[in-house]
């Protein structure tokens, strides 16, 4: 579990199977990649998504969480809604998730692929291709996901 130093509420719960943790120079600052990880991320204290990954790394300066190696999302508050992608950041400070390789959002029936998006960290509203990540496409396709 970890607490949002700021506000002092829930920022994320996480269950994995290992973790591996490095000295990172001469300060007591540890670098920690968990493996095999499933867990919820929270905003504002509230459940946001369940979320599954092979590695996640968090970054408590930056305060960021990165999953890699392929990224589920599923949101808890916006129903049959479900975004997968090759590697993903969540942005605490910024309510964003940005994912990145093979992004593919699901609501309902409806599937769209992309090779990023962006979205706020309920999946509320979903940008894809992700702004500047693009890859080449000339604008991008917005699905916006309306409660």
């Amino acid at each position: 579990m970890y607490d949002d130093p700021k506000t002092g509420k829930i920022a994320f719960t996480a269950d994995f199977a290992y973790s591996v943790a490095q000295s990172v120079g001469k300060s007591n600052d540890v670098h920690a990649a968990w493996h095999d990880v499933h867990g919820v991320i929270y905003q504002n204290g509230v459940r946001a998504n369940k979320f599954s990954a092979p590695i996640v790394v968090a970054d408590n300066e930056l305060r960021t969480v990165t999953a890699s190696g392929g990224v589920a999302v599923t949101s808890i508050t916006q129903a049959d809604t479900s975004v997968r992608c090759d590697r993903m950041t969540w942005y605490m400070n910024k309510n964003l998730l940005i994912g990145v390789g093979h992004a593919v959002l699901r609501k309902g029936g409806f599937m769209q692929s992309a090779p990023s998006f962006q979205a706020d960290t309920h999946l509320k509203s979903i940008v894809m291709p992700a702004p500047g990540l693009s890859g080449g496409a000339r604008r991008p396709i917005h699905a916006r996901i309306e409660r």
